[in-house]
C-alpha cells in the first residue's frame, strides 16, 4: 500500500471456499505509529449475498471490533472495544454491499456479480459503509462503473454519493481486484494505492 509514492505497509488477503466464500485481510501499517487491522467477509455463493462480517483495528495497545451478520431482512452489528459500544440493526436487502477498511472487500461482490457490469453504465449499489475506526454503520447508495478493459483487466470505478470519495479497481478475469486507488479525501487529495506483489518480490518501491 502506498500513499503519494510512499510505502505504507502491506494487506495480505486469502480467499477460501467450501460451503460458503470467505474473504480474510490483513493489513499492517508502519510509521511512527503502526497500526494492524483485519476483516472476515463470509458469503454465501448460491445466493452471492454476505452472511457475516467481522473487522478490527488495533492501534497503541487499543482494539476496536466489528461484527455484523445478516439475518431476517436486517443486518445485525455490534461494535466493542476502545470507545463507545454500538449495537444497532439495519435493513438488508439483496444486492447490499458492505464497504469497510480498504477496496479489495469489494472482491466478492464483483467477483460474484460481475456479469452486470456493462461498460459506460452506472449501476448502483446499495451499500452499508464501516468507516474505521468507530465502525457505526451508515448506508449509501454507491455507484459502480465499467470503463474500459485493457490487458486482460477490467477498470471499475465505484464512488461514494456526493462523488468526492472514489475508488478505481482493476479486475482479473475471475474478478478479483489486483490493483487498487483510492481518493478518500477528494479527487484533488493523494490517493492511495494498493498493488499485488508475488512471493519474493518484496515491497513496492516508492514511485514504482
Amino acid at each position: 500500500m502506498t500513499r503519494a509514492g510512499e510505502v505504507l505497509g502491506t494487506e495480505a488477503v486469502t480467499v477460501t471456499a467450501s460451503a460458503a466464500w470467505a474473504l480474510t485481510g490483513v493489513t499492517r501499517r508502519g510509521g511512527p505509529v503502526p497500526a494492524r487491522s483485519t476483516y472476515r467477509l463470509v458469503v454465501d455463493p448460491e445466493r452471492a449475498e454476505p452472511t457475516r462480517l467481522s473487522a478490527s483495528v488495533e492501534l497503541l495497545g487499543e482494539r476496536r471490533t466489528l461484527t455484523a451478520s445478516v439475518a431476517d431482512g436486517w443486518v445485525h452489528v455490534h461494535v466493542g472495544g476502545l470507545g463507545p459500544a454500538v449495537d444497532r440493526k439495519v435493513p438488508y436487502a439483496p444486492g447490499t454491499s458492505f464497504d469497510l477498511l480498504s477496496p479489495l472487500v469489494r472482491s466478492w461482490w464483483l467477483a460474484l456479480l460481475s456479469d452486470r457490469l456493462t461498460p459506460g453504465q452506472d449501476i448502483p449499489l446499495r451499500t452499508v459503509r464501516f468507516e474505521a475506526p468507530a465502525f457505526a454503520p451508515q448506508v449509501e447508495l454507491q455507484s459502480v462503473r465499467l470503463h474500459r478493459v485493457q490487458d486482460g483487466l477490467r477498470l471499475v470505478e465505484v464512488s461514494g454519493p456526493d462523488g468526492r470519495r472514489r475508488e478505481a479497481l482493476w479486475l482479473d478475469v475471475d474478478g478479483f481486484v489486483v490493483r487498487a486507488r483510492a481518493w478518500l479525501g477528494g479527487p484533488k487529495a493523494p490517493y492511495f494505492e494498493w498493488r499485488e506483489v508475488q512471493a519474493g518480490d518484496g515491497p513496492p518501491r516508492p514511485g514504482a
